[in-house]
């Protein structure tokens, strides 16, 4: 849960920093991961690494869509019994 909610408030501070006017998150899941993913109204071309380290120390993975006119961070976690030894 914490690393999730980090994710999202990252997410939503990259799209304040490179100066979009509308961001909207996405959260839906299934038995096997748990998808995250945000979409702003700019372009991103950040360093990623924070973010990527701390979602990869969790398993997870995370890719980015850059368009004009827009960035979609998309952020998954696997789910299930072996996926919860960092809780």
């Amino acid at each position: 849960e914490e690393t999730i909610y980090f994710c999202v408030l990252a997410a939503v501070n990259r799209a304040r920093m490179a100066g979009a006017t509308q961001a909207r998150v996405g959260i839906r899941g299934d038995d096997a991961s748990l998808v995250v993913t945000t979409a702003y109204d700019s372009a991103d071309r950040g360093d990623m690494a924070a973010l990527t380290d701390r979602v990869e120390a969790f398993g997870g993975a995370i890719t980015t869509a850059t368009r004009a006119g827009g960035t979609t961070l998309t952020v998954a976690f696997p789910v299930g019994p072996e996926s919860m030894v960092h809780a």
